[in-house]
C-alpha cells in the first residue's frame, strides 16, 4: 500500500510538517522551484494556521527587498518580525 506524501507521524513535528505542505511555498514571482527563476526567497502563499509565517501579500515592498538582500549576503533570511521595523 502506497502512503500519501502528506503522511506524517502524530507528533508536534509531524503536525508542523503537514501544515508546511498545505502552505504552498513560492517565490515572489510565483515559481515553485529554484530552477525556474533567479529569485531565491520563498514564502507561503496560503495562511493555514496562526503558526504560518507571513505570506508575500502580508509583507511590504521594503521588507521583501531587505529579505532578498539578506538572502544574497548571508544565504538565509532571519525571521520576519514586524516589531523590528517599527
Amino acid at each position: 500500500m502506497k502512503q500519501s506524501p502528506l503522511f506524517v507521524r502524530k507528533t508536534k513535528e509531524g503536525a508542523s510538517l503537514k501544515r508546511w505542505f498545505k502552505e504552498k511555498w513560492e517565490t515572489s514571482d510565483g515559481k515553485e522551484d529554484y530552477s525556474e527563476t533567479d529569485e531565491n526567497t520563498f514564502r507561503p502563499t496560503v495562511k493555514v494556521s496562526k503558526d504560518t509565517p507571513s505570506t508575500w501579500k502580508q509583507l511590504s515592498d521594503s521588507e521583501i527587498a531587505a529579505a532578498k538582500e539578506e538572502k544574497n549576503k548571508k544565504g538565509r533570511v532571519s525571521k520576519y518580525d514586524k516589531t523590528q521595523n517599527a
